[in-house]
């Protein structure tokens, strides 16, 4: 009888504490990750800064920092930018802040938060005024990553000659995001024999928009985006493409592309083809873009003279 009393309860502590490690929403295992279309996401706290604040006055600008997509942010810039005029930074050296976030994952869903601050010090207005309106402005600079991974279908008897049931059908493919600002929209699939018609040549073309609300930068010049270095138009919107069918690369023109209209389309293709006499199959195709990202926020203050 103890032995029963026993199992039984060892049971019930069991089913208890499985329950602990899903949520309302089902087990761990089925959370989406690459959903939506945000990355980094920046916002002021409540009255950090204040919307005024006096002459020679100490106040800080505060920031909530939510990585809401899918890729983790390394070695990523946090800059503050003022009319220094009016507003200075109180430790000049602080003026830019490492930016580290961890993307969503199935044991974190909503991604990595954190809070920074900037200490600053309000300056005179000047003689012939009372008050001064002067902005804040806080840019963050990072290289983000898309992953894409899609079941695709292989016609290989494009003709319909064989006498059996193909397993699958040819057929485009809409998108909305993968946990990420830029997203994959489309793929559309076309197969075509090479000039010996003894192989079949898979060919996607895969469309790209940013819907986030920050703006594409080439990844390499992140540093320069979050610095008084000048850009060049070549540097802006510039995002690179690699892409995998059944973890074969792909040849894709172009490789490195510029979004016009914050969209553009890629080609991909097996140039090595695939064998007509195989059967038409299932197969994964896997694309990851790679750029840099990068948005701002601003707020105005007002300065007031201290009256005595």
């Amino acid at each position: 009888m103890l032995k029963k009393i026993l199992l039984l309860i060892l049971v019930i502590f069991l089913i208890s504490g499985c329950g602990r490690f899903s949520s309302d929403t089902g087990p761990i295992s089925d959370v989406k990750i690459h959903t939506g279309t945000s990355a980094l996401e920046i916002e002021f706290l409540k009255d950090n800064p204040p919307n005024e604040v006096f002459e020679d006055q100490i106040f800080k600008a505060a920031v909530l920092l939510k990585n809401r997509g899918a890729f983790d942010i390394t070695n990523g810039i946090l800059l503050i930018g003022l009319e220094e005029d009016y507003t200075e930074l109180l430790y000049e050296r602080y003026n830019q802040i490492d930016l580290e976030l961890e993307g969503k994952s199935k044991y974190n869903p909503i991604g990595e938060e954190k809070i920074e601050e900037f200490v600053l010090r309000a300056k005179d207005v000047g003689l012939q005024t009372q008050e001064h309106e002067s902005s804040i402005y806080i840019t963050s600079c990072y290289k983000y990553q898309t992953e894409l991974s899609e079941a695709v279908c292989i016609d290989t008897d494009i003709h319909n000659v064989k006498p059996i049931e193909k397993a699958c059908e040819v057929k485009d493919i809409s998108l909305n995001s993968q946990g990420a600002p830029v997203a994959i929209t489309k793929i559309e699939e076309t197969i075509s024999p090479n000039e010996a018609g003894d192989i079949i040549v898979p060919q996607f073309t895969i469309y790209i928009q940013n819907k986030g609300r920050g703006e594409v930068i080439k990844a390499s010049e992140i540093a320069d985006v979050c610095s008084s270095k000048p850009l060049t138009s070549e540097d802006i919107n510039k995002l690179k493409i690699e892409a995998y069918l059944s973890g074969i690369p792909l040849e894709c023109k172009p490789y490195e592309l510029k979004l016009q209209n914050k969209q553009e389309k890629v080609i991909c293709s097996l140039k090595e083809g695939v064998k007509k006499d195989e059967p038409t199959f299932t197969t994964l195709l896997s694309v990851i873009l790679d750029y840099g990202y990068t948005q701002t926020i601003s707020k105005r203050v007002t300065i007031k003279k201290i009256v005595y």
